[in-house]
């Protein structure tokens, strides 16, 4: 008999421990028997992990052991499924609807994730995996270069050494571009905390997760189901409170007052549990104009911002955008086009174009619509739009002159933008914010830019990190290529709550702007184009230099 029938929907998982699971991670897996039919679970562990793999066709089980189970838990996936195809997840992982019926309509080539697939940096959650056939080029890859390092480990070690250290770059290289699809994972509800809780990128990951799962004043309604649009919620196993992981008996955990019982409880035994087939989710949405934009070999930019899908292309520096809009309850979905850069009057001169209402750079073009006629109406704007740009009708030269002679004339200096908004001292406290990128490097991440600011004198130095705000405004008012983003360029201090002074020596000191933008870093002065409000007692020396003020030095 073979251990695994390719007829069945194969899941597997790694749980290797002297104890037993702890009961809500066998209700999870509970989940998954419930709401995939005709599934098989591979709970794997050493006790049988050479029944699945040999060291031939994967790694040194002496060197396996040498690292944390996680990282273990890793480079297993790539190797199961580089082998057999299928689904792995971690234990932690709540199934609500069959996830293999959800992917094979995506794709039976690709290696399938939730994560983060925007700009040229991608990165996928390695808690859901999926590739319906074996032997995934990207998998086979990540395999190799585990193996590599495996003879090679290296103390101490990131948490993310076997995992998305090795992934990551392979999902960004050109190569393998056509081996994945990548799944946002706040937009699905993957993540469903970051999907529910407001102001979730402002918050602690950690803090979010317990916030939400382990409140006893949180009420699950049947609706959240709907908002897991892929079918499947990612937990936190190590977030999860000793409290909660110490029982073992699952009718006592579904007893527990706290979100992640109630939550489970619906899943698995109310009869209000009834999700919907949204056919019309911006997932859905996402996976069908992505193979009628490759069908058509038109190249976009994809991203969700503030409960939308958005599109973006360029036609000969022309840039314009579609924003799409999921209304839930009625499953129906709206299309707007956004002007980037070219003047709506140039459009509403030509008869395609005259009947449309504006709203500044902004137009309804469907309402309550459904995903065909969506693609359909993406294709008809794009194929006008381009046949008018190409016969000289709809330009966007002036405009894009305009920008180049103010960012090259005002802010820019050695390809780094600053522009501070504001700074002052008050209560011993530093307070600054403002508008701040390298042009040309693209910031779609958090993680993409960092900011520290330096305040140095002959005797002393002190480097101080600041923080970072969403604000697509900078994208739009600064960025000349439609592929370059500066959405997380704004710098400010965490929680504007201001630099406390009062453990910095008294002095005067010239202040930097140290900025980090993936493998490029400048350090620069701070400088500005307005008129910025300052303390009393002659806090800041301000020197002018050509059309804008250099902030030199601060007493403190």
């Amino acid at each position: 008999m073979e251990l695994v029938n390719r007829s069945k929907k194969n899941i597997f998982c790694f749980w290797e421990s002297n104890n037993d699971l702890p009961a809500y991670l066998k209700l999870c897996i509970k989940t998954w028997k419930k709401n995939i039919k005709n599934s098989e679970v591979h709970i794997i562990n050493y006790s049988n992990l050479h029944l699945y793999l040999s060291e031939e066709e994967a790694y040194e089980i002496e060197l396996l052991k040498q690292i944390r189970l996680p990282m273990q838990s890793d480079i297993l996936s790539a190797a199961i499924l580089e082998k057999f195809g299928g689904l792995f997840m971690d234990v932690d992982c709540i199934v609500t609807a069959d996830l293999f019926e959800i992917f094979n309509s995506i794709s039976a080539e690709k290696l399938i994730g939730f994560g983060r697939g925007g700009g040229d940096k991608k990165s996928m959650h390695l808690a859901v995996l999926y590739s319906k056939n074996p032997k995934n080029p990207i998998l086979t890859k990540w395999k190799q270069e585990a193996q590599i390092k495996l003879k090679n480990i290296p103390e101490p070690m990131d948490w993310s050494y076997f995992g998305n250290s090795i992934l990551n770059p392979i999902l960004s290289d050109k190569k393998f571009e056509k081996y994945s699809y990548i799944i946002d994972r706040s937009i699905s509800g993957n993540i469903l905390e970051s999907t529910v809780l407001p102001n979730f990128d402002k918050i602690d990951p950690l803090e979010n997760y317990r916030a939400f799962y382990f409140n006893e004043f949180i009420q699950i309604s049947p609706e959240v189901v709907n908002l897991v649009s892929c079918g499947v919620i990612s937990l936190h196993n190590s977030w999860t409170p000793t409290e909660y992981k110490s029982i073992y008996d699952t009718d006592e955990f579904l007893r527990q007052d706290i979100a992640l019982s109630k939550f489970l409880n619906l899943i698995l035994y109310s009869s209000e549990n009834k999700r919907l087939a949204l056919d019309n989710s911006l997932i859905q949405v996402e996976i069908y104009l992505r193979k009628i934009l490759e069908e058509h070999s038109i190249n976009y930019k994809e991203k969700y911002f503030k409960g939308a899908l958005v599109y973006d292309f360029n036609i000969s520096n022309n840039q314009f955008a579609f924003d799409i809009i999921h209304d839930q309850k009625k499953d129906k979905v709206s299309l707007f086009m956004v002007l980037r850069n070219i003047e709506p009057t140039e459009l509403l001169k030509i008869d395609n174009f005259s009947n449309l209402n504006f709203d500044k750079n902004k137009v309804l073009l469907l309402k309550e619509s459904d995903k065909n006629k969506i693609a359909f109406k993406i294709l008809e704007m794009i194929k006008l739009l381009r046949k008018f740009i190409v016969s000289g009708l709809i330009s966007s030269t002036k405009h894009d002159t305009l920008k180049e002679n103010f960012l090259l004339n005002t802010l820019i200096e050695d390809k780094v933008f600053i522009n501070i908004l504001m700074m002052k001292i008050k209560n011993s406290k530093l307070f600054i914010e403002g508008e701040v990128f390298i042009e040309g490097c693209n910031v779609q991440e958090y993680n993409d830019i960092n900011y520290t600011l330096e305040l140095l004198n002959n005797q002393n130095k002190y480097e101080i990190p600041l923080a970072k705000l969403h604000k697509q405004e900078i994208t739009k008012k600064y960025s000349r290529n439609s592929n370059i983003f500066y959405d997380k360029c704004y710098m400010t201090t965490y929680n504007h709550n201001g630099i406390d002074l009062s453990n910095i020596d008294s002095g005067k000191y010239k202040v930097f702007l140290k900025i980090k933008c993936k493998n490029i870093i400048k350090v620069q002065k701070l400088r500005t184009n307005n008129v910025l409000a300052f303390n009393d007692n002659n806090i800041l020396e301000l020197i002018k230099k050509d059309k804008y003020i250099l902030i030199d030095t601060v007493s403190i």
